[in-house]
C-alpha cells in the first residue's frame, strides 16, 4: 500500500515506538521534503536520539521524497482557490 506522511511529528513518535521501520518494511512511503528535513531527533524511552533521516530511508530509497517547484504549485491550483489563500493565509500553528 502507498503512504503519504503528510507531518514529522508522526514519524517521530512512530521511530519513539519502534513501529516505523515496520511500516517501511510493508509499505511503499513518500514524504515531501519539508518533512524529511523536519525529521531530526525522536525520544525513546525518555532519551533524545538522533536520525539521519535522509540518509537513513531516502538516500537508501526505502522511503521516497517528493516535491514540487512553485510553478508546479501554481500551475496546479484554481485560480479562485489560490487567490483564496493568498488573502486569508493563516498558519496552522496559530490554533496549536
Amino acid at each position: 500500500m502507498k503512504l503519504w506522511l503528510l507531518d514529522a511529528d508522526v514519524i517521530i513518535d512512530l521511530l519513539g515506538i519502534d513501529v516505523f521501520d515496520k511500516l517501511v518494511e510493508h509499505h511503499e512511503i513518500y514524504v515531501s521534503s519539508t518533512v524529511a528535513e523536519e525529521v531530526k531527533f525522536f525520544k525513546k524511552d525518555e532519551k533524545k536520539h538522533e536520525i539521519d533521516f535522509k540518509g537513513h530511508y531516502i538516500d537508501s530509497e526505502q522511503i521516497t521524497e517528493l516535491s514540487a517547484s512553485p510553478d508546479e504549485i501554481q500551475h496546479s491550483t484554481k485560480p479562485h482557490i489560490r487567490d483564496f489563500v493568498e488573502k486569508t493565509m493563516v498558519n496552522c500553528g496559530q490554533f496549536a
